[in-house]
């Protein structure tokens, strides 16, 4: 397998601040977890090679700021980008009703991408104040892909980015199949 990927897709981080998307990559991709919360100012970038169907794949993972005063860089954040994780925090009521305005700015800048709809921090789950039923609710509604994480235990940390490298990847292969005319 050469060391240059084949092919290089972009996915997003998104959801408001705090909900442990840093936690989430950071769990997945070295295996640790920090209790200490560190503030994404802008976008940090995280690559992770994979092969996929015999393909060497680099995904590129933007971690984006959940502040709104990064909200006029958020086209250049999402442009090209193939699919998105939309996290909310179990414990915080208003991630979860914040989820719809994060869905739409997805959509605006990036347009019909797969988007795995992600409740985190299901370690508290004696501080829960969204229901799983409710999630899944929602993303049903808006036809996303749902799972409950926790970055702090790694519970569905991996199935859900092997979810969003797969669901960017069949995107960029059905769309290079629509413009070949296949």
């Amino acid at each position: 397998m050469s060391k240059r990927p084949d092919i290089r897709i972009k996915v997003i981080l998104v959801g408001d601040a705090g909900v442990g998307k840093t936690a989430l990559a950071m769990s997945y991709l070295h295996r640790i977890f920090s209790p200490i919360y560190l503030q994404t100012i802008g976008v940090e970038f995280y690559p992770k090679l994979i092969n996929m169907d015999n393909r060497l794949v680099e995904f590129m993972i933007w971690d984006t700021a959940g502040q709104e005063r990064f909200g006029f860089l958020m086209p250049m954040y999402y442009k090209g980008a193939k699919a998105a994780l939309l996290v909310y925090d179990i414990t915080r009521k208003e991630t979860f009703i914040n989820i719809e305005t994060w869905l739409e700015k997805i959509r605006k800048y990036s347009g019909d991408i797969p988007i795995i709809l992600a409740g985190n921090k299901t370690d508290l789950e004696d501080f829960r104040l969204v229901n799983e039923d409710e999630g899944a609710d929602l993303a049903q509604k808006n036809k996303l892909l749902f799972m409950e994480t926790s970055a702090k235990t790694g519970k569905n940390v991996g199935e859900v980015f092997h979810r969003l490298f797969r669901s960017a990847y069949d995107y960029v292969l059905d769309t290079l199949r629509v413009l070949r005319g296949e």
